[in-house]
């Protein structure tokens, strides 16, 4: 996931990435809002967790975003996007992929 549009996370910056975590339950909200291409490489998840999470660009905000996610940890992703007004909602089951759970 080395590409150059793959931001490293600082403090919160909701126009760069929109994520919620709930640790104690295995729960990542995503809100996928931007058009343009984006992520995060080494996410924290948990004490000894990370993610990188990387979305594709899109042509519209009702567009389902194309993501990718590595991790080291199993977690639920809840991915959401499309109008505030009336937001679309997909769970996704991530489990750790073979070289995350290794680095």
């Amino acid at each position: 996931m080395g590409d150059s549009h793959v931001q490293r996370p600082r403090a919160c910056r909701v126009s760069c990435v929109c994520v919620c975590v709930c640790v104690c339950e295995g729960v990542l909200v995503w809100d996928v809002r931007q058009l343009e291409a984006h992520g995060v490489e080494r996410y924290p998840f948990g004490r000894d967790g990370w993610l990188d999470l990387a979305c594709d660009e899109r042509a519209a905000p009702e567009d389902r975003p194309v993501v990718r996610v590595e991790s080291s940890v199993a977690l639920q992703l809840e991915l959401r996007w499309g109008r505030p007004a009336h937001p679309r909602v997909e769970l996704i089951a991530i489990h750790p992929t073979a070289a995350a759970a290794a680095a």
